[in-house]
């Protein structure tokens, strides 16, 4: 059998979305157009809005385009 290996993934609720981006010092940018994809580069909003990860020590957004959400899930690999 195979071996599962166990990840931790952290979930935010809209809801908590704009406090959380406030604490990581990215709310302004955010709202203001200036996040874009990781992967596509097209401009992040709350409604295009999949995934943020950490690179290095920037957030990095992912937007949720298919064949974005595909390359976050190689990249986490």
């Amino acid at each position: 059998m195979f071996k599962k290996e166990k990840k931790k993934i952290n979930l935010v609720y809209d809801d908590d979305l704009k406090g959380m981006l406030k604490r990581l010092g990215i709310l302004d940018d955010f709202v203001q157009g200036r996040k874009k994809c990781e992967f596509c580069k097209n401009i992040i909003n709350v409604e295009n809005l999949h995934s943020l990860f950490k690179k290095s020590e920037d957030i990095k957004f992912v937007c949720d385009s298919p064949e974005c959400i595909k390359k976050l899930l190689v990249y986490l690999k």
